[in-house]
């Protein structure tokens, strides 16, 4: 009897410490030259979907060479940039699915060299049909102090309704670009 626990011990002890060390190279694995969070499944919680520079939309532009195509160029290099000085209160990206859609997850890149991105709940995701009419669906929260730059920003949505057209509307004077967007959609 005595060693049937010895045994059970050991097994709960390295199945424990599997998990820390899976958990550590997963959280870690960009740190560590892998590629385990670019895949082309968020979490399982559906399919990263390609889309064309005509699909994207913006409120404002700087310049030339950073415009709305670099959001989903694929080049961490590259990125969107707002007009500055700005313009507006409120900045948005939208993305038109030609169909309808059900959007599971949104993942955002934060620049290489600068951390312009949004702070607390300054940012809303819609979803509308017709591209005028918005309703809100989630607030998208973040801490930017928290937010290491060039790395991935992930949100995970509930499953909701289908929409065409999708925007992020974000109202923080101190937001000015993201590098990349991958959309996901329910498989």
């Amino acid at each position: 009897m005595k060693a049937i626990l010895i045994k059970k011990d050991l097994l709960i002890t390295l199945l424990t410490c599997g998990f820390i060390i899976g958990l550590l190279i997963w959280v870690y694995s960009e740190d560590l030259g892998l590629s385990l969070k670019d895949s082309s499944v968020f979490m399982g919680k559906g399919k990263k979907i390609s889309l064309k520079a005509s699909q994207v939309e913006v409120s404002s532009v700087d310049g030339p060479t950073v415009g709305r195509e670099n959001l989903i160029d694929g080049n961490v290099d590259t990125f969107w940039h707002v007009k500055n000085p700005k313009e507006r209160n409120e900045e948005w990206l939208q993305i038109d699915l030609l169909e309808k859609e059900v959007i599971t997850g949104v993942r955002i890149l934060a620049r290489k060299d600068a951390s312009q991105l949004w702070s607390g709940n300054n940012a809303v995701w819609e979803g509308s049909n017709d591209g005028q009419n918005w309703q809100d669906l989630l607030k998208l929260s973040m801490e930017k102090k928290k937010i290491n730059k060039g790395k991935w920003v992930e949100f995970l949505f509930p499953t909701s309704s289908a929409f065409q057209y999708y925007r992020i509307k974000i109202k923080d004077p101190s937001f000015f670009s993201i590098a990349e967007l991958e959309i996901y959609v329910k498989e």
